[in-house]
């Protein structure tokens, strides 16, 4: 996860759980002048680990993580084909929305057509640019998405 230097915001907190099933970091970004936050959660779920295992400890996740009033994004190598409807696309889909997550990544992020890669925020984010690009040195391909952030903390006010 790369974030570009925005003078604005500073690292607030920063936690990680790791499950049997899962790796999981957070960090909490804050506006220094208005003190709005942005959770990003970056998870990493490896192709060996058994769905069913993966999808019930990430329930965990969103109640897991510090309460605070603010945006949260989920980020990362889910493992989870979003692009193939099965039991396990549509027990993801309904933890994400439970929780109020909407997906942003709508194309392949794999080399074989699969979106495994994906971005939830669970506001919306106007003018957010998702793109994803092939590279040369993985079978996943690099996944950007790119927040207008000052106006994306005058959306919270």
């Amino acid at each position: 996860m790369l974030f570009k230097k925005c003078r604005d915001c500073h690292l607030k907190h920063q936690f990680h759980t790791n499950t049997s099933a899962f790796y999981c970091l957070a960090i909490l970004l804050e506006h220094r002048s208005t003190l709005h936050r942005i959770m990003v959660v970056c998870v990493y779920n490896s192709p060996l680990t058994n769905q069913k295992t993966f999808l019930h400890d990430f329930d965990r996740v969103p109640s897991s993580l510090p309460v605070y009033n603010g945006s949260t994004i989920l980020a990362g190598d889910f493992n989870v084909n979003n692009r193939q409807e099965n039991a396990n696309y549509r027990q993801l889909q309904k933890l994400t929305n439970y929780y109020g997550f909407t997906q942003y990544v709508t194309s392949a992020t794999h080399r074989d057509g699969k979106t495994l890669d994906h971005i939830y925020v669970n506001r919306p984010v106007e003018d957010a640019v998702v793109c994803v690009h092939p590279v040369h040195y993985s079978d996943h391909f690099h996944v950007q998405m790119a927040i207008p952030m000052q106006q994306f903390f005058q959306q919270l006010q």
